[in-house]
């Protein structure tokens, strides 16, 4: 017997895909990605008309085009050791033999087997949105 499971949630960081009036708070750390799949940690500093700076370290600052951003993830300070991002366990949201109610990433998939006692497998359909079984 096979018993799928749907999940719903509104918890967790939300990443911003519509850049055109999008309000980023000053001084807070966002991880963006960019069409090219690159991925940058910076401080948010001013946005001027369509462009958007931002500290990257110490020394240097970017200025990238709204246009060349696919997305922007705000990203909690206590997820940042050195400079640099750390993201949260992604199997947090298991337990021993089951999944709990947090749900992974879109594209995200787990697949756990514990020495053949319990098979699942997780699902991310949307940031939202799982399905696990």
């Amino acid at each position: 017997m096979v018993v799928v499971l749907m999940t719903f949630s509104l918890l967790g960081q939300q990443k911003i895909r519509n850049l055109s009036d999008v309000k980023l708070v000053c001084n807070e750390y966002y991880l963006l990605t960019l069409k090219d799949k690159t991925n940058i940690l910076g401080v948010y500093l001013e946005r001027s008309g369509d462009q958007f700076v931002f500290q990257v370290s110490k020394l240097s600052k970017l200025t990238l085009h709204k246009d060349d951003i696919k997305y922007i993830k705000k990203i909690d300070e206590a997820y940042i050791f050195d400079g640099r991002y750390i993201p949260r366990n992604k199997h947090s949201n298991r337990y021993l033999f089951g999944q709990s109610a947090f749900n992974i990433e879109k594209n995200d998939m787990n697949i756990t087997s514990n020495m053949g006692v319990d098979t699942a497998f997780e699902y991310g359909i949307t940031d939202h949105l799982s399905i696990s079984g």
